[in-house]
């Protein structure tokens, strides 16, 4: 996994993209990059921290205090440096524009499902104390719809929702509270092979071949598939 200077990640096929590892080493020393800055609680692109999986204790502050609304006397100054949301979600660090910002609903959308790097990771870094998280049907690189509901007591809830509508094949992070290996795949109630792996960074993945069509992931390696 690798990920833009901007925020964005990619399939490791681009040379100019960083290396997982060296944003997380640039968010934790607070290094500059010619787009890219993490210091203190000044997040320019924070769809790249929650990607890279940042210290939610230190993330999570800051981007809320961002959630303030922009006022009208930062906005008449072109480079004021103040964090804040317009009314179009856009997350404006008043330092010129460009890259080095990225719209609030990226990075709310990245602490719910990612799959930019051609993996779905549902619920992937959901801020500590969150009772309840759900989303219906969001949309995957590999035409994926993709349903899912999330607890505190237990995490990620079974079933998980997810439909092909190109018959692609699907990789999917283990879901948290299920195991490495406790998932059945479920499609016309017939149970699907899944093959297992694990990523660059060692977290277990899940794989299984698709033809169009709605599938359910089942907590349990040998869950019935009614």
């Amino acid at each position: 996994m690798t990920i833009w200077p901007g925020g964005a990640t990619v399939p490791g096929l681009d040379r100019c993209a960083l290396p997982y590892a060296t944003v997380q080493e640039m968010i934790r020393n607070g290094l500059v990059n010619t787009s890219e800055t993490f210091g203190g609680d000044s997040y320019q692109t924070p769809a790249a921290a929650v990607y890279a999986r940042y210290n939610k204790t230190a993330l999570y502050p800051a981007l809320e205090r961002g959630l303030q609304p922009c006022t009208e006397e930062c906005n008449a100054m072109y480079m004021c440096g103040e964090l804040c949301l317009h009314p179009s979600l856009y997350l404006d660090q008043h330092n010129g524009g460009g890259v080095e910002t990225t719209g609030a609903i990226e990075w709310v959308h990245a602490m719910l499902l990612q799959s930019r790097d051609g993996v779905l990771r549902v619920f992937p870094w959901l801020p500590d104390g969150t009772r309840t998280a759900s989303f219906v049907r969001l949309r995957t690189v590999g035409a994926f719809l993709v349903t899912a509901n999330y607890t505190a007591a237990g995490g990620v809830v079974s079933p998980v929702l997810m439909e092909s509508t190109a018959g692609q094949p699907c990789t999917m992070e283990a879901l948290e509270g299920w195991g490495e290996v406790g998932v059945t795949v479920c499609h016309d109630r017939n149970s699907v092979p899944v093959q297992h792996s694990k990523d660059e960074l060692g977290r277990a993945l899940w794989s299984w071949a698709t033809v169009e069509g709605e599938y359910r992931l089942r907590k349990g390696a040998a869950a019935t598939c009614p």
